[in-house]
């Protein structure tokens, strides 16, 4: 986050509000900014693909589920035969 906001409890709400990844006070320069902004784009993108493999796993479970759900079903008609 860089903001030139100097009312602190409005910088600190927004940053709580957004999960910012740091504050960056001004003036900044741009050394200090790529070694912000280097490792907040490796945590979007770690974050990125622990949210693909999270939708992934719940994919899963839910095609697990309805087979586990089938084959009940089928276990329950093959009984009352």
């Amino acid at each position: 986050m860089i903001t030139a906001v100097l009312n602190l409890g409005t910088v600190i709400s927004a940053i709580n509000r957004t999960e910012a990844f740091r504050f960056q006070l001004k003036p900044y320069y741009r050394e200090d900014l790529n070694e912000t902004i280097n490792p907040a784009i490796a945590r979007y993108d770690m974050l990125q693909q622990a949210k693909l493999e999270l939708i992934n796993a719940l994919s899963k479970n839910v095609r697990q589920q309805r087979e586990l759900e089938s084959l009940t079903e089928e276990l329950l008609r093959l009984k009352t035969r």
